[in-house]
């Protein structure tokens, strides 16, 4: 698979987006879709992304959610740095909820 974005709207390559895979030895072109307002559409079936171009942006998009990848990695490491962070909390307690009872068993 392969796909060329030309920023100068096809100016270079013919096209401003295309995809294309390999199916049988032979390159077989992704459809490209054009939103209402102009903006192109790719979806990669490869990677499960879409490649996207309004004329001024060209992004990866969750096919999903629709959101950027960046935004979808961002959102992704912010999740796991809470998950660790709670994580790392629920051991504190059990570390201080030990403690307690050794002292307990301490005084008698």
């Amino acid at each position: 698979e392969y796909w060329r974005f030309d920023p100068k709207g096809g100016e270079h390559y013919g096209e401003a987006l295309a995809g294309e895979r390999l199916v049988d030895g032979v390159y077989q072109p992704y459809k490209i879709s054009v939103d209402e307002d102009g903006s192109l559409r790719g979806y990669s079936e490869l990677l499960d992304l879409v490649f996207y171009w309004d004329g001024y942006e060209f992004d990866a998009l969750d096919p999903e959610t629709g959101i950027t990848m960046e935004k979808r990695i961002i959102a992704e490491m912010e999740r796991n740095a809470a998950e660790e962070r709670a994580e790392a909390a629920e051991a504190r307690e059990r570390e201080l909820i030990a403690e307690i009872e050794r002292l307990r068993r301490q005084q008698g």
